[in-house]
């Protein structure tokens, strides 16, 4: 496990969010680096914040998507928990700024001041964004603690707190880039994880079987009034939608994912077949 300090901008362009993923192209330095139960503590640049109080939150990786997107290929390193800072840190807070190149968007931290550092963060304010409220649990009283018992604490809490639903919607949020897969809608607030085939089904949250959707045509799809057509992957709506605001879905393309896939035919099919009578 590493501990790394990554610059991350709102309005960098990146398909990412503070609390969701972070993006990054491979060819950056260490941009091959990030592995599961690494823990990134997210840095604004100085530019954007205008502020040394900078560091904004840490989290722990889940695992890293990799994908092409502009021709350039990029991964997507997905949070298991995230704590958003409050109030926000400067570097003078944890003991100084480590980094020794402070260009570089991903900069590791020394293994022999990174217990100091991540007790710092440990016993800080904090909230958690996107995950468990068992993540409030985090911040524990481990500054005495030797490095391996910090990080050994911070990896089993990320652990109790997965949740497949949660992980579920963050990767389809990094693979439809956060918009819907169907009307394009962007809001992340509005925006669901659907399962094609029910969850109750299944058992389980593979992204194959799942959609990214608006929260009304979430339910028009669970409920079977909009379906897939899984051999022209476009929109079918029953009778009942015809004469409503939702008729000109009928036909629309489904948005493909970020590197150029959809979910399984197979799920498709099944939910179309199902609920084809409607």
């Amino acid at each position: 496990m590493s501990t790394w300090i990554v610059l991350q901008s709102p309005s960098s362009g990146y398909n990412d969010e503070p609390g969701i993923s972070y993006e990054y192209p491979h060819s950056i330095p260490n941009g091959r680096q990030i592995r599961a139960n690494d823990i990134l503590i997210v840095v604004e640049p100085l530019r954007v914040t205008g502020s040394t109080k900078r560091l904004i939150g840490w989290g722990v990786v889940d695992h890293v998507i990799s994908y092409e997107r502009n021709g350039r290929s990029m991964a997507n390193a997905v949070y298991s928990v995230y704590n958003e800072l409050s109030p926000r840190l400067g570097f003078e807070d944890i003991g100084g700024d480590p980094r020794n190149n402070r260009q570089n968007a991903i900069t590791g931290v020394p293994p022999e001041i990174e217990a100091g550092i991540l007790a710092h963060l440990a016993s800080a304010g904090s909230v958690p964004r996107n995950s468990s409220a068992l993540q409030l649990e985090l911040p524990l009283t481990i500054a005495a603690e030797p490095r391996t018992a910090i990080v050994d604490i911070i990896q089993l809490e990320a652990r109790r707190v997965r949740q497949g639903q949660g992980l579920f919607r963050k990767d389809l949020l990094v693979l439809y880039e956060g918009r819907c897969a169907i009307s394009d809608f962007t809001p992340n607030a509005v925006v669901d994880a659907a399962h094609i085939v029910p969850y109750a089904d299944t058992g389980d949250h593979n992204i194959k079987n799942g959609l990214l959707l608006r929260a009304d045509l979430h339910n028009l799809f669970d409920d079977g009034l909009l379906r897939i057509e899984p051999m022209r992957l476009r929109v079918e709506l029953s009778k009942e939608l015809t004469k409503t605001p939702y008729a000109d879905l009928a036909g629309m393309p489904l948005r493909p994912r970020i590197d150029g896939s959809f979910p399984a035919i197979e799920a498709l099919d099944q939910h179309y077949h199902t609920h084809r009578s409607r």
